[in-house]
């Protein structure tokens, strides 16, 4: 019998027997209707969030436990982004390095971010300023590139996106 998961906020039972076995390099879509719960259930599989039942086990090793088994090794790319508006692309991208790559050197955390910079195709514009929402400086694909690029520089073993298409045309 799989490990299940429940979770429930107060009386209201939101996940309910989610039993998920994923093998490395399998790609896992969750599909369902607006407030069904995909959110709730990608926060609790990458830990920022602890079921009401259950544990969430990466190669065997509970994630909430205390040897740090899932800290560098989850990444998500949360609905909403996390850019600093005021920034170019490649200092966002430098200051994300610079928050999770502490053990690397500048120059290391440096040829990572450029490296990145090319993966996503962000390198020709990487000293624009990434601009908001309603002062658009880079286009709506570009500013999605850029968040996944904020968690691929810490290179993940599992990453989590919700909504990967929303803001999208």
């Amino acid at each position: 019998m799989k490990p299940e998961i429940d979770k429930s906020f107060g009386d209201v039972e939101v996940l309910k027997d989610i039993s998920i076995d994923v093998e490395e390099g399998e790609f896992v879509v969750f599909v369902g209707p607006s407030g069904c719960g995909k959110s709730t259930l990608l926060n609790i599989l990458n830990g920022s969030q602890q079921p009401t039942f259950g544990e969430v086990y990466l190669n065997g090793r509970s994630i909430y436990g205390d040897d740090g088994i899932s800290k560098g090794s989850l990444g998500h790319i949360a609905q909403q982004d996390v850019l600093i508006s005021e920034l170019t692309v490649h200092e966002n991208l430098k200051f994300s390095a610079e928050l999770s790559l502490g053990d690397a050197t500048e120059a290391e955390r440096l040829e990572r971010v450029e490296l990145t910079l090319r993966r996503l195709g962000l390198w020709e514009i990487r000293d624009l300023r990434v601009g908001s929402v309603m002062d658009k400086t880079i286009s709506g694909g570009q500013r999605k590139r850029l968040n996944i690029a904020l968690e691929l520089i810490r290179e993940p073993a599992v990453l989590f996106v919700d909504e990967p298409t929303s803001g999208l045309s």
